[in-house]
């Protein structure tokens, strides 16, 4: 900064190119601080009011067609529909981008994860049996 009969003049470089005056520069140089900053990425605030993210990371939602006009509907319907539902694996990459969360997963994937937990509790178990049984002619044969 130069001073110049009292009044500042101030010069910023913004890609090389010199501005000379302080309004100019004052903007100039708020985008030249900036320049390395990637832009944020927003949450769709109209997605996040409606969903809400379980604690093993699910998106819920509440379902359609309950605010009116359900007197036709039949009493097993009007309950099914009353229950929040979970996200599916298909939309899961929609929502990833609306919400800016990289760690939700879909009802399908948990779906697989206990599976294959119970199969190896399963698998844990039967072998913890067979030893047990093997173990106990031994006993008693002594």
């Amino acid at each position: 900064m130069v001073g110049f009969r009292g009044k500042l003049k101030v010069f910023t470089f913004l890609h090389g190119i010199a501005c000379s005056r302080a309004t100019r520069s004052y903007n100039a140089e708020l985008v030249f601080r900036n320049a390395n900053i990637m832009s944020k990425l927003k949450t769709h605030k109209g997605t996040r009011k409606r969903v809400s993210i379980t604690g093993r990371k699910k998106v819920k939602f509440k379902r359609a067609f309950t605010s009116h006009l359900m007197s036709h509907m039949s009493g097993n319907k009007v309950r099914k529909l009353r229950k929040h539902r979970t996200v599916k694996k298909g939309d899961i990459g929609r929502l990833r981008k609306l919400l800016n969360i990289r760690v939700i997963r879909g009802d399908a994937d948990d779906n697989t994860a206990r599976a294959a937990r119970r199969v190896e509790l399963l698998a844990k178990a039967r072998a913890h049996s067979q030893a047990q049984t093997e173990a106990a002619p031994a006993v008693a044969a002594e």
